[in-house]
């Protein structure tokens, strides 16, 4: 972490930090990636903390002496890191009686950590030191208080809840649609199973290929199921709006897409964003792991896994490279997660589904 005092009024944009105003003779307390683009755009200088006095959370506060009750929680992590944090952070501020405010994307706040009902006040990023003394501490990076460092290699919600001494079997996370959106993107009912499913994630080697994409919805189709492909189209892919297939990558923001994932009987997708708002909603969802371990999934009640067997799988890689220097991954080509198989185990997750369902003529 560094300050920043700035020296032009600026407004930013920026993928991880959303879009702010730095305002000429303040200064501000920023993540150093952010401090030093700054400083190289001319825009402000970085200046020494002699003196700063900024507590940081840590875990020996939850039961240390000193008084510490009310955190601004800068947050820079993903989408899917949003809902973990709105998932354990209720709990947490209702055992130890400490207030939380988030300060960071303005998109995640609204979008994420408000529907999900979290009691706290947004702080715009980066916060200046004026807005800094209004708290006992800061926390920058949650994973201090993961339990083990075991990464993702183990569930990080659990993780998080033996770290800041909470019991994740307490933990109710919801997620609340606003009601326009419900009533605006309402599906009329429908004779045919609906399957969503999403091909990208954050990193490539987690996101499905290219090359498998038209077999496996080819295959849902067949089956008989309306399929909606949801998520982010990349520039030059494929699209597959067809009889029986909507595709609505990068047309929908986060309140649309989790109104129509309530009326899909089953979510289907790779280790995304979109898995885990599935699983707020309480919609069924199959995860196909590349790269990920399903016991990162172990406390996600609404979700099952099916995972490659490659034998270089799991390689908890999450970016664009896979660690051996293929081209791309390998794990979803493995025969043991190959397209067929795949449907195999939608089809029997439907059946059960509906399993006691009655049927007359």
């Amino acid at each position: 972490m560094d300050l920043v005092s700035i020296t032009e009024t600026v407004n930013f944009k920026n993928p991880i930090y959303g879009e702010g105003v730095l305002t000429e003779g303040r200064t501000y307390y920023t993540y150093s990636q952010f401090a030093r683009e700054t400083a190289r755009r001319g825009l402000g200088r970085i200046i020494e903390k002699n003196g700063l006095a900024v507590t940081h959370f840590r875990p020996s506060h939850l039961s240390g002496p000193e008084s510490i009750k009310k955190i601004l929680l800068m947050f820079a992590g993903g989408l899917g890191d949003a809902v973990t944090i709105g998932t354990v952070l209720p709990e947490v501020m209702r055992k130890h009686s400490i207030a939380f405010d988030i300060c960071g994307d303005r998109i995640k706040w609204d979008a994420i950590f408000k529907p999900m009902g979290l009691d706290a006040e947004y702080v715009p990023y980066p916060p200046d030191m004026e807005t800094l003394s209004h708290y006992d501490a800061v926390l920058t990076d949650v994973s201090e208080f993961f339990h083990s460092n075991d990464g993702l290699k183990s569930s990080p919600i659990i993780q998080l809840c033996r770290g800041l001494g909470v019991n994740s079997q307490d933990l109710m996370p919801s997620y609340q649609i606003p009601e326009d959106m419900r009533n605006r993107l309402t599906l009329f009912p429908a004779d045919r199973v609906r399957i969503g499913v999403n091909f990208d994630s954050n990193g490539l080697v987690k996101s499905y290929p290219e090359r498998l994409q038209r077999i496996l919805l080819q295959g849902l189709r067949r089956v008989g199921f309306d399929v909606y492909v949801l998520g982010v189209r990349r520039d030059q892919q494929e699209r597959y709006d067809s009889g029986g297939i909507q595709d609505l990558r990068s047309k929908t923001t986060i309140p649309e897409l989790s109104a129509i994932l309530r009326h899909m009987d089953i979510v289907l997708g790779v280790d995304s964003f979109i898995i885990h708002l599935a699983n707020l909603l309480g919609v069924s969802t199959t995860v196909l792991l590349s790269t990920t371990t399903p016991a990162y999934f172990e406390w996600h009640e609404h979700i099952t896994c099916l995972a490659s067997m490659l034998g270089c799988a799991p390689c908890f890689e999450v970016f664009n490279e896979c660690p051996r220097g293929y081209p791309e991954c390998h794990a979803f080509y493995h025969e043991s997660i190959r397209p067929e198989i795949i449907l195999r185990f939608v089809v029997k997750k439907v059946a059960a589904l509906y399993s006691d369902v009655q049927t007359s003529c």
